[in-house]
């Protein structure tokens, strides 16, 4: 799907949060949401800003701030939340560096394997 297919599909399934997925460095999942007011085709692009502190390895107080760009191929509607919510794997940037720190390959209903990609890596990415 593109980014403005997930829109659309999200719009049309009656979304009313998205959830954004990713894996930390030890392999555990995490998670936040948003409400879909908060969601564009810009979010591909631009991604959104977190708080990195708070993920057990990656970044001090001083140094939290991480971006999570989510991946529009990964696009899917939760069956087991209340409220209808779109969930999307997602990549994490340092903001400061620009380098990706995670970078999640979904293979949907199959597996799933991370790695870790620095600068000299990305052209390998896609």
């Amino acid at each position: 799907m593109t980014p403005k297919e997930v829109v659309s599909f999200a719009k049309e399934n009656g979304a009313l949060m998205i959830d954004f997925k990713f894996m930390d460095f030890v392999g555990i999942w995490q998670h936040f949401s948003v409400p879909m007011s908060e969601f564009d085709e810009d979010t591909f692009e631009d991604g959104l800003g977190f708080d990195g502190s708070s993920i057990r390895g990656w970044q001090p107080i001083h140094a939290s701030d991480m971006i999570i760009i989510p991946d529009p191929k990964s696009a899917k509607m939760d069956p087991f939340t209340a409220i209808p919510t779109l969930s999307l794997i997602c990549n994490i940037f340092d903001p400061k560096e620009m380098r990706i720190l995670i970078y999640v390959k979904w293979k949907p209903f199959t597996q799933f394997r991370f790695s870790y990609f620095f600068p000299h890596f990305l052209q390998n990415i896609y």
